[in-house]
């Protein structure tokens, strides 16, 4: 009865050390998921707002030469932590300076931003940003 009750003990002892250390690893997988979801979350608002904040101060030219269509230009741009632009270059040119240098004068006109809303894990926030304009 006494070596029966031993065993009993044990297992019941060992169910729930395993059910902690379950629970913890569930616990902090999910846990970890919802905190990286929630930062993704952020790092998507911030670069809308940046988005817009730099399309708002694009001045596209009234008259285009040469073909008609859409153009997309895609600059690359990399945010410090203090908000402070330090890099926007244009990541392949439209081919029409028109255009190409109505945009690179959007960097002259934004030199600083709110800062990141979250914590960087790199040592700069980094954005693709898209200047299109519709040639007619």
């Amino acid at each position: 009865m006494r070596r029966l009750r031993n065993l009993f003990t044990r297992q019941i002892f060992f169910g729930a050390i395993s059910s902690i250390v379950a629970l913890l690893f569930f616990t902090s997988c999910f846990g970890g998921a919802r905190r990286h979801s929630h930062e993704n979350a952020n790092a998507e608002l911030y670069a809308h707002q940046l988005h817009d904040r730099f399309y708002g101060h694009w001045v596209p030219p009234e008259s285009v030469p040469g073909k008609r269509g859409k153009v997309s230009v895609p600059v690359d741009v990399r945010i410090d932590h203090r908000g402070r632009v330090v890099e926007f270059k244009i990541a392949q040119p439209s081919g029409r300076a028109v255009i190409d240098e109505s945009i690179a004068a959007v960097a002259s006109v934004v030199r600083r931003v709110d800062p990141p809303p979250f914590r960087l894990t790199d040592q700069f926030f980094k954005l693709r940003i898209y200047f299109e304009l519709d040639v007619k």
